[in-house]
């Protein structure tokens, strides 16, 4: 009795054996008789397996239940109807059990479980959202910082969501670091089980074994009149590789190869293809971007960073003007130097307007300059892996020249002028000045410190300082109590104009900074002298840059090479003195079967060349 007639035979038995069962109120027979089938269908699966790896052919003989009455053998993995219905399962037997997990099992399936295509485009989409995350929220800043530019039910991500997720510093931040290395698994696993060995079968080239092998292909045409050396000229014209199949013996049945015997001077199939990179390329963008997600982790774990305003003139190591980004970042070869900061200038247009920002920089080593660099926006300093950015600007100080022409700066006793000592560095709050008497009335020379009050934009900052009387030794109020105190306003905008505004805020006039025209305001002669600007600039060590643009680079060409269609063509000289040529491609399948039906209707032109180099062996490749 065949296997399938002793299944049936059995499910018969065991249904009717069920009806009895369930009358007693034991097993229901529909669940009876799904148990039997699930049971019979495992165990030949099991058993077929088992004695395919033992190599023994045929299902082995199932034991058929023709009776309720007989026990199964214990072990056997047959349905025991005395367990109770909660413990009843179907067991396979004991030898076809799979047995311990190995590590290389566990291997193959984390890589099949890394290579699945929704969970990389998962990846991606979390990353991508992340990343926007952290454009539009300033990383770096201070707690304060988010309070203050972030309040909660303002913004539509609040301080109180971006701290405890560490949206500060997203690109930095664990959890993303930890995402970046989920997708790189995901691309390598990939790669190695899916793009690599596709690219290997595809290197591989084999003839088609016949006639109906052929029709099957997706494009098919029959050219008429060509022999398989003609139409392989023909697709080597056209860009293709052809391996033809010769030494076959004349008047071999069915064509097939002979190990002996003169071979036959015309070959009887061909192998073509052509766009192999293109097989190639989806591994280059798996290997690019890879490469980009290396390069982000690296920066991220070994980066050095800092943003300063240095004022025109003053110098600092390249160790103090850095703070690592993580614990684990290594110090460059550029911790060494120091810059100097020698010069700032702004650039205008005829019309005013702000054309560019240029700071002159000189590089030091142990006090030696190395290097110097004008610094503009878009044009950064590079040095030993340290990247300088022009990013802000701003006025320092501006010096100014005061005379007192009230005799409320005469001295209390002398009636001589009080004469101030020239500042300090330090600004006006160490030149209080001491009476000097007998002697002519100078003016003093102020540096006064400039803050900005106003605007984000180059084109909207706005810096003042305060001059107080009291300073120059004149009346610090107007004797009303609680009356603001007595000085001179002096606003800027940029380097070309100074506004002047006396005690109570009206305007008295302007001055271009270094014109050394006097102008009074509140009693006192002011000279404007130079303003002392600061540079801002954004410093930066990051290892990982390098991978990031070779691996943007490889993407760009490797996206366009993978866009390659791989095409493959076999022909099988036919009886009749044709060539029947069929193929496939993975890209542009309409183009790729018109140039096949194309080739269907040119017309044989035989090369010599070809002919005379014909080679006598299996197989040739021209």
């Amino acid at each position: 009795m065949g296997h399938s007639s002793v299944l049936s035979g059995t499910i018969a038995s065991h249904a009717g054996a069920g009806t009895t069962c369930s009358s007693r109120g034991r097993i229901p027979p529909n669940t009876l008789f799904a148990s039997h089938i699930i049971h019979h269908v495992v165990l030949a699966r099991t058993w077929g397996s088992c004695h395919r790896q033992h190599g023994v052919s045929g299902p082995p003989p199932p034991k058929a239940l023709n009776s309720g009455t007989e026990e199964p053998a214990p072990g056997s993995g047959l349905l025991d109807l005395s367990e109770p219905s909660a413990q009843r399962r179907v067991q396979l037997p004991a030898a076809a059990r799979p047995s311990t997990p190995t590590p290389r099992y566990v291997w193959r399936v984390a890589l099949r479980a890394l290579s699945n295509l929704r969970l990389a485009i998962a990846e991606l989409a979390v990353i991508a959202g992340l990343s926007a995350c952290g454009t539009l929220v300033d990383q770096g800043q201070s707690p304060a910082y988010y309070v203050e530019h972030y309040p909660l039910g303002q913004v539509w991500l609040p301080w109180p969501i971006i701290l405890p997720l560490q949206l500060d510093h997203i690109y930095s931040a664990p959890y993303f670091l930890g995402l970046l290395g989920l997708l790189g698994a995901s691309l390598t696993a990939c790669t190695t089980t899916t793009q690599w060995p596709q690219a290997r079968v595809a290197q591989r080239w084999r003839f088609k074994p016949g006639v109906e092998a052929l029709r099957a292909l997706p494009a098919v045409t029959e050219m008429e009149g060509h022999s398989v050396r003609s139409v392989g000229q023909l697709l080597r014209d056209r860009g293709y590789q052809v391996f033809v199949e010769g030494a076959r013996q004349a008047g071999a049945a069915g064509g097939a190869p002979t190990a002996s015997g003169p071979p036959s001077s015309e070959p009887r199939a061909l192998y073509a293809f052509k766009g192999l990179a293109g097989k190639l390329g989806p591994i280059g963008v798996h290997a690019s971007m890879l490469a980009v997600l290396a390069g982000v982790s690296l920066g991220a774990v070994g980066r050095w960073e800092g943003v300063v305003m240095m004022p025109e003139g003053a110098a600092s190591p390249v160790r103090e003007l850095l703070h690592p980004a993580s614990p684990f970042a290594w110090e460059a070869a550029a911790h060494a130097a120091d810059l100097k900061f020698d010069a700032f200038q702004i650039d205008y247009r005829d019309d005013g307007s702000i054309r560019q920002f240029l700071t002159s920089i000189t590089v030091l080593e142990e006090g030696v300059p190395v290097a110097r660099q004008t610094v503009s926006v878009n044009q950064p300093l590079r040095y030993k892996g340290l990247t300088a950015y022009q990013t802000d600007w701003a006025l320092a100080a501006v010096r100014v020249s005061a005379l007192p022409l009230s005799d409320a700066a005469l001295g209390p006793q002398t009636g001589t002028a009080l004469s101030r000592t020239p500042p300090d560095e330090a600004g006006v709050s160490e030149g209080q000045g001491k009476p000097v008497p007998n002697t002519p009335r100078q003016p003093v020379q102020l540096s006064l410190p400039m803050a900005q009050l106003a605007g984000e934009s180059p084109e909207s900052k706005l810096f003042g300082t305060f001059l107080p009387l009291s300073t120059l030794g004149l009346p610090a109020e107007d004797g009303a109590p609680g009356s603001n105190p007595r000085g001179i306003s002096l606003l800027a905008r940029d380097l070309q104009t100074v506004v002047l505004y006396d005690g109570k805020g009206a305007f008295v006039g302007v001055r271009r900074p270094g014109s050394n025209l006097p102008i009074t305001v509140e009693g006192v002669e002011l000279r404007i002298g130079a303003i002392t600007p600061s540079s801002g600039m954004q410093l930066k060590i990051d290892p990982g840059v390098p991978l990031v643009y070779a691996g943007f680079l490889g993407l760009c060409i490797t996206v366009v090479v993978s866009y390659l269609s791989h095409s493959q063509l076999w022909g099988v000289a036919t009886e009749d003195g044709s060539v029947l040529l069929g193929g496939r491609t993975n890209r542009a399948l309409q183009a790729f079967a018109d140039e096949v039906v194309a080739l269907g209707g040119k017309q044989e032109e035989e090369d010599p060349e070809v002919a005379a180099g014909e080679q006598d062996r299996s197989s040739s490749w021209y």
